[in-house]
């Protein structure tokens, strides 16, 4: 893992050795003085319950592909019909700012449609799919 300062933020980088990145493997650790969470792919409050607290206030945007999620963000973009979580990711993105989309964001996007799509084989995939990957 490797991350980069941004002039918008920071940006995290996973790479593996040819293994498949699961939720499982990524755990959530304490905000500090924090402005916002974006969970991605939890569908259940409970697992991030410590940094919904009322003290904390933090506020959440929570994004994911399943029907079973929760709905405990103050934005909740649940789109099940999405291929993948990169998908609504970007959909998310492409609302705020086109300039958003540097080659590390486009790259990482990429990667996310490929890897849940395993290669554009799984039956979610839709035009839409494709013409985000064109982007």
């Amino acid at each position: 893992m490797f991350y980069e300062k941004t002039g918008q933020g920071l940006n995290l980088y996973f790479k593996t050795n040819g293994g498949e990145l699961k939720k499982e493997n990524f755990a959530l650790h304490s905000l500090g003085v924090g402005e916002l969470l974006i969970t991605l792919g939890i569908g259940e409050a409970k697992k991030v319950k410590e940094l919904l607290s009322k003290e904390r206030a933090i506020p959440v945007i929570n994004i994911d592909n399943q029907l079973e999620n929760e709905n405990y963000g103050q934005l909740n973009l649940i789109e099940v019909v999405s291929a993948s979580l990169s998908e609504i990711v970007f959909d998310f993105l492409i609302s705020i700012d086109k300039k958003l989309f540097i080659k590390e964001t486009v790259n990482s996007l990429l990667l996310g449609i490929v890897e849940a799509t395993r290669n554009f084989q799984t039956p979610e995939i839709t035009s839409q799919t494709f013409q985000k990957v064109g982007f």
